[in-house]
């Protein structure tokens, strides 16, 4: 565990150096973005044959790719969830995870996301950030609306975000996992 340990460590540097670059050439940003994602695979290939020793690929699933999250400069971070999805008549898709805001894992305090034309379900979140970074991990539950109970969890891994420090921060997810598309925008510096 302490190599994956570094890796994640290194991931989430390699982030926040990345995010707080304004200056950085495209080149050097391109070779910072793929030594990235060789880490995440990394890390993801390690997790993975680590669950299929100990658990033979059955129990919980492992979590991918930690990472920091910090705060803009007015102290939140701002993020947006959109998610295509059709739920059935009394049902709402949330957004549950690891913090207080994302419900802290329980399900009647999940943030209920909005419904849009094309079955399309979106959610504009402020989260706020302390000194040291933030842990987000995130996931997709359809919710019953009359007892605010579980109706269906998402199937797979947790997702993690790394949040810059300046702008503000798009995800594009499917229920499949067949994209995942994260959007960063930077604020100008004053």
């Amino acid at each position: 565990m302490p190599r994956a340990r570094a890796i994640g460590e290194a991931i989430a540097a390699l982030q926040i150096a990345a995010s707080q670059a304004s200056d950085q050439s495209d080149v050097e940003l391109s070779a910072a973005q793929a030594e990235l994602e060789r880490l995440r695979h990394l890390v993801d290939s390690f997790q993975q044959a680590f669950h299929q020793a100990m658990f033979g690929g059955m129990g919980p699933q492992p979590a991918r790719r930690a990472a920091l999250c910090f705060s803009n400069a007015d102290g939140n971070v701002s993020v947006s969830f959109r998610l295509p999805y059709r739920c059935k008549y009394g049902q709402k898709l949330c957004l549950i995870g690891s913090n207080d805001v994302l419900g802290s894992w329980h399900v009647d305090r999940a943030v209920a996301m909005n419904w849009t034309e094309g079955d399309v379900w979106t959610v504009e979140l402020q989260l706020p950030a302390n000194g040291n970074g933030v842990q987000l991990e995130y996931k997709y539950v359809v919710r019953s609306e009359r007892d605010k109970s579980a109706v269906r969890w998402k199937e797979g891994n947790n997702c993690y975000l790394a949040v810059p420090t300046q702008g503000r921060l798009k995800v594009h997810d499917t229920w499949d996992d067949s994209m995942r598309e994260v959007e960063v925008s930077r604020r100008l510096r004053q």
